[in-house]
């Protein structure tokens, strides 16, 4: 019969700290966050790391897409440019437009993407120069949500004169494994 050794062996060692690491790995993957531990409204694209969520993450088919091709004119009141209807779960939401000042008066465009919920996801302003040359505004995030409508929305800021969005677009692509809110 093989006695039990009274010292600890090199082999015996490597084999106790190979067993350690690999339990606490199994114990770290349980603790990881995954999208049904998700807020609607808490993860922002700077939450994501660099090319974190790639093309196996993405689903091949886009959950709906909107586009107007009607010019859009836009005052002083918030007015909402492109909508698209969503279901619950995770989405990556595009929303893009081109607009266009006035040829006689540098303008002020104020621009949003507003959530299902009524949250402002992004906003951004531009100024548009009395020249009319055409400034894109676009938006993307990564939101869990119960479903509903994403807007674009924009407005014109202080007194001058109103302005046109053009090609306005809206697509939510669905993130594959990701669950719905709680």
């Amino acid at each position: 019969m093989t006695q039990i050794p009274k010292r600890c062996t090199p082999s015996l060692a490597v084999a106790l700290i190979a067993l350690f690491v690999a339990l606490a790995g199994s114990a770290a993957a349980a603790l990881l966050v995954t999208g049904d531990d998700v807020v609607d409204g808490s993860l922002t694209g700077a939450d994501l790391a660099p090319r974190s969520v790639g093309v196996r993450e993405v689903k091949d088919v886009a959950v709906g897409v909107q586009t107007t091709g009607a010019d859009v004119i836009v005052g002083p009141t918030i007015k909402t440019i492109g909508a698209l209807t969503v279901p619950a779960g995770a989405f990556l939401v595009n929303a893009d437009a081109t607009i266009t000042g006035s040829s006689s008066a540098t303008t002020t465009a104020d621009c949003r993407l507003q959530a299902p919920d009524g949250a402002i996801l992004q906003s951004v302003r531009n100024v548009l120069p009395d020249t009319a040359p055409k400034t894109p505004v676009s938006f993307s995030r990564v939101v869990v949500t119960d479903g509903g409508p994403f807007q674009l929305q924009c407005r014109r800021i202080g007194t001058n004169t109103n302005f046109t969005a053009q090609a306005i677009s809206l697509n939510a692509v669905r993130l594959a494994g990701a669950g719905t809110r709680r």
